[in-house]
């Protein structure tokens, strides 16, 4: 009789095992030719700031657990006050914010392409003077284009490009320099000019972004059209070559072995190249977001892997925190049901770059009102991400675009999203990001051009 009774209770903790266990499906990840993602595991097998309600997905982006996740549409926050910036006639700009919260703007105007201009936001408010920083002849020497960052030590790191023309009696020529400042003492000290050409062949260089690596050595990710071979080259190492035959928006090629197709390049904190790309027939349920990552500045890569297969089209932004980790907000462009995902984020585990987890958020309302807003959102989308920024609670912050109007984007430790679009009266905001306060800074200028034909731009700061 004990035995029956022992034997009845094993049984009970085994069907009550299995029913527990019911509708979750571990991630993994498998590349295109078979190969899995290194390392994958168990989505619960690393720790995470995301709420536990999250819905669990499968690689094909499919919901397997979880409950509906809602979104919350709150009251547009308006950034009071706008104070007006003395400068006039913008056609390039850059802001960004160095180590001890100066908040530095590098311009041109459009009645002075070779010249470039600094200014920067001191804690009391107030705008510097401006002041020239180049001004290129224009005619030898010319003002290709420019892009700034913060150098190891915190400080503002300016590169310009100077196309030179050589004219000798019988033919001219050029090539691009790219020159290096840094920002010390109000001023700008003359750093490294580097020629990439190669041979004695010019090279054109289109600056796509720029990082310093684990060792301090300044890395830039450029495109060049030149005649070595169109595509875009990491320092002088060419990454694609351009294919006129390929697929729309997969013109471009790897050369390296195990990189995948030209998409969205990143380095994160340990200074590790990563490349997202998506493969597959554009607007078909059959894409796949592919990853490929290098350790040494681009010499090498591994991959590709696949972080998520059978997506409708889509778009996503990626962004990575201090440990290394890296995180993609996938925005579902096209969907047939209310309870297909809308919006899913995947955590990528430092060092293995396993896919760690990944969660899928849902939206139960077809129309979703936004007080003093928009009265129907039902087809929102994130169309751009700009940035993205993890609080101390654990909440999760994207800025982002629908339309020509910025977004914030929460995801709190509860598992819900609350979504607030962002206004200034009679400003068109044209650009946002958090300091690093965690205040959001905001920059924009009159809705309309002045009697006098140019446009007067304005600034701004509000909490979140």
């Amino acid at each position: 009789m004990k035995k029956h009774i022992v034997a009845i209770i094993i049984l009970t903790v085994y069907i009550v095992a299995c029913l527990s266990g019911c509708g979750t499906v571990p991630m993994q990840s498998g590349g295109p030719s078979g190969q899995s993602s290194p390392g994958a595991s168990d989505p619960g097998s690393t720790a995470s700031a995301y709420p536990d309600n999250a819905t669990q997905t499968a690689t094909d982006g499919t919901q397997t657990s979880g409950t509906d996740v809602p979104f919350t549409f709150s009251a547009a926050k308006t950034a009071v006050p706008m104070q007006p910036l003395d400068v006039r006639d913008l056609s390039e700009y850059e802001l960004l914010e160095d180590a001890e919260g100066v908040i530095h703007m590098v311009y041109t105007k459009y009645d002075s392409n070779c010249k470039v201009y600094h200014r920067c936001l001191g804690a009391d408010g107030t705008w510097s003077a401006g002041q020239t920083i180049l001004d290129v002849d224009g005619g030898h020497q010319v003002l290709v284009g420019f892009h700034t960052l913060l150098s190891p030590d915190g400080r503002l790191c300016l590169l310009w490009v100077e196309r030179v023309t050589y004219e000798t009696p019988r033919l001219s020529s050029w090539t691009d320099l790219l020159h290096v400042e840094y920002y010390k003492d109000c001023s700008f000290e003359q750093g490294p000019v580097i020629d990439y050409k190669k041979d004695g062949e010019p090279v054109d260089i289109s600056i796509s972004s720029a990082f310093f690596d684990g060792h301090g050595t300044l890395q830039c990710l450029y495109y060049s059209n030149n005649t070595l071979g169109r595509g875009y080259y990491l320092s002088g190492h060419r990454l694609t070559q351009h294919d006129s035959d390929a697929p729309r928006g997969m013109n471009e090629v790897p050369v390296a072995e195990g990189l995948s197709h030209w998409g969205t390049f990143m380095v994160d904190s340990q200074g590790v190249c990563h490349l997202f790309n998506t493969v597959g027939e554009r607007y078909t349920s059959e894409q796949t977001l592919m990853h490929s990552y290098s350790k040494d500045n681009g010499a090498t890569w591994e991959g590709p892997y696949t972080v998520l297969e059978k997506l409708p089209n889509f778009t996503f932004a990626c962004s990575g925190d201090t440990n290394g980790n890296i995180r993609l907000l996938i925005n579902k462009e096209r969907y047939d049901t209310n309870t297909e995902p809308h919006l899913i984020l995947c955590t990528l585990k430092a060092g293995s770059y396993e896919v760690a987890s990944s969660q899928a958020y849902l939206s139960s309302d077809e129309k979703r009102s936004v007080p003093n807003g928009d009265p129907e959102l039902s087809s929102f989308h994130f169309c751009v991400f700009h940035s993205m920024r993890q609080n101390k609670d654990g909440s999760l912050y994207f800025i982002g675009m629908s339309s020509l109007d910025y977004y914030v984007a929460t995801l709190k430790k509860n598992g819900t999203w609350d979504i607030r679009m962002l206004s200034a009266p009679d400003i068109s905001l044209r650009g946002v990001f958090f300091r690093n306060s965690g205040n959001l800074f905001v920059f924009g200028s009159d809705s309309e051009i002045g009697t006098d034909g140019i446009l007067v731009y304005h600034w701004g700061e509000l909490g979140w």
